[in-house]
């Protein structure tokens, strides 16, 4: 599963990245970071304008004009500030690549095989459904009180 962090970091920078016109994405964890308290990377995305197609559940191919963000989700920091690194880097990005498979994944890359990753914006577009409908029943609830208590007291 993603870090609480992890899961942070994804449900405000995939959104973010759509709206800029990256609307196709793999975003998965980097769990081999040899101890708790490491200043490797432990998360990665890759956005792209267009889309990602995988040849199977961990093989992705991203065209040129595409974007890796490297994130340390972590907070460990060492006092040794030699061994430090940016929390957040972003480089150009283009190619294949593969995620080892005992790594977590959200995507919603073109899948040719018949294993798919989990698509963190279906999550969230359902989720706002979710609170809209909720938000509308209280709203009409709240309306009819007030409408009733006005009615009643007139007489």
């Amino acid at each position: 599963m993603f870090s609480t962090a992890q899961q942070a970091y994804c449900d405000y920078l995939i959104p973010t990245m759509y709206e800029k016109g990256f609307k196709h994405y793999v975003a998965y964890t980097n769990t081999n970071t040899g101890s708790y308290y490491s200043n490797e990377p432990d998360l990665y995305f890759v956005f792209s304008e267009n889309e990602i197609t995988a040849s199977s559940a961990y093989s992705f191919t991203a065209e040129a004009g595409s974007v890796m963000y490297i994130v340390r989700a972590g907070n460990y920091s060492s006092g040794n500030q030699a061994v430090n690194t940016d929390r957040v880097t972003s480089k150009a990005f283009s190619g294949a690549f593969q995620v080892d498979s005992y790594e977590h994944i959200y995507s919603n890359a073109k899948f040719a095989g018949t294993t798919v990753q989990p698509d963190i914006l279906q999550q969230g577009v359902k989720q706002d459904v979710y609170l809209q409908g909720q938000g509308i029943i209280l709203t009409a609830f709240f309306l009819f009180i007030v409408f009733w208590k006005m009615c009643t007291f007139r007489k």
